[in-house]
């Protein structure tokens, strides 16, 4: 369906035409049932009948329905299922590989999930968390950093592109802190992964429980820093690797924005898509 695309996204595969069409006749089809038994229910009086409605449009099909909405934070959620089953979903412990999928195209996604069990089925070392980029944050001003011009850089992007990011590359390392993940060392992998057209990395965390963040996140320097990394998110990914997520990336899409004291002030002045600095006419 896609023969100019080696790896189409999820957001491809949603804004297929033919897809689209046929999806919509499901949801028309659910969304007519649905509409029948409102319109069955309310035809006559049935003063000794409760009809209750799971789903997530019903309201909107039945409106004269008496909707309801139940929400419950999703630490309580978890703590209401360890009690029924005695397990924690949230204890990276009970996984062998963990992959968030934010950004990720399905076949790499599929790639890394068949890696991953063949390295545990023969007993190999394999990466056990997986991510986005759009999950890090930056330390050092990437501008400073000529990716393109270092030989590293280089040799990173010819062996990605010939095997892929193998586990021998070893993973990301990040620090957390208040939540978010601040990029430690890897820029060169990061950005040469990106180049290639792959989405996601492996990483390992280090927790900074207290103390001061990796960066100044109050200085108004670091939005600098931040809209640099944005650039090198949208060339690398978006114009080298031809990810569509990353073609109109914004520094709104960074996961971890809110985590940023000076970013999130910015961007609360700010209400539509802050303009990236110039700098030397770039």
């Amino acid at each position: 369906m896609y023969p100019d695309r080696e790896i189409p996204s999820i957001a491809d595969i949603q804004a297929d035409k033919a897809f689209a069409e046929k999806r919509g006749e499901i949801d028309g089809m659910i969304d007519g049932e649905i509409k029948a038994l409102g319109i069955k229910i309310n035809s006559e009086e049935r003063p000794d009948d409760v009809y209750i409605i799971d789903s997530r449009l019903a309201w909107h099909n039945i409106p004269s329905s008496f909707a309801v909405r139940l929400t419950v934070n999703k630490k309580i959620a978890g703590k209401r299922y360890k009690e029924r089953y005695g397990v924690d979903l949230a204890n990276p412990e009970n996984y062998r590989l963990i992959v968030d999928t934010s950004y990720a195209n399905p076949q790499e996604l599929a790639k890394i999930i068949i890696d991953g069990e063949e390295h545990f089925r023969t007993q190999k070392y394999y990466p056990k968390t997986w991510t986005s980029p759009a999950q890090f944050l930056p330390i050092q001003d990437l501008r400073q950093t000529t990716f393109n011009k270092s030989k590293v850089f280089k040799d990173i992007v010819n062996s990605i592109k010939q095997i892929g990011y193998e586990p021998f590359l070893g993973e990301i390392d990040v620090d957390e802190y208040d939540g978010a993940l601040y990029i430690k060392d890897g820029n060169h992998r990061t950005f040469a992964t990106l180049s290639n057209g792959l989405t996601l990395l492996p990483y390992s965390v280090t927790k900074v429980e207290s103390g001061k963040p990796p960066v100044d996140i109050n200085s108004p320097l670091y939005m600098k820093t931040l809209y640099d990394w944005v650039e090198g998110l949208q060339y690398y990914g978006g114009k080298m690797g031809n990810i569509t997520q990353y073609k109109n990336f914004g520094i709104r899409d960074l996961a971890s924005i809110e985590n940023v004291p000076i970013a999130r002030e910015v961007l609360k002045l700010n209400k539509k898509e802050p303009s990236t600095p110039t700098e030397n006419g770039r």
